[in-house]
């Protein structure tokens, strides 16, 4: 089978799904608990994040979300605080959906048109910005 699918979810790497069948199989405690348990998986949480923001180069806090939806939703909710907002009309569902909610909200939203092979129409995008 072709999986053509990868813009909703992608096969994980191997060291990915080993890493994760660890802290599922035996660091499946509580992050935020006070127990040891909880604390050893806190301390693991933590490397990660690091181990995350050096490969990045970031000194930035690092947010962990539950999906791509979720990490939207912060994004956006967590920026557009009032004025003006833009994206593009090609946007995903959860993104589209969130700049409605916006306008709802009373923040002025423009969705910037995309050419004819789908790309944004930049011209268009930067007039909105200016």
């Amino acid at each position: 089978m072709i999986y053509l699918d990868n813009a909703a979810t992608t096969r994980p790497d191997l060291s990915a799904v080993k890493a994760a069948a660890q802290f599922n199989e035996s660091l499946y405690y509580n992050p935020s608990a006070l127990y040891r348990e909880g604390l050893s998986v806190r301390k693991e949480l933590n490397a990660a994040r690091e181990f995350i923001c050096r490969s990045l180069s970031s000194k930035h806090d690092l947010v962990f979300t539950s999906c791509g939806s979720e990490a939207d939703n912060q994004a956006i909710f967590g920026t557009a605080k009032r004025g003006a907002a833009i994206t593009t009309a090609g946007e995903h569902a959860a993104v589209y959906k969130s700049f409605a909610e916006l306008k709802n909200r009373g923040i002025d939203v423009s969705f910037a048109p995309l050419k004819k092979d789908g790309s944004a129409d930049v011209d268009s995008l930067l007039r909105l910005v200016a």
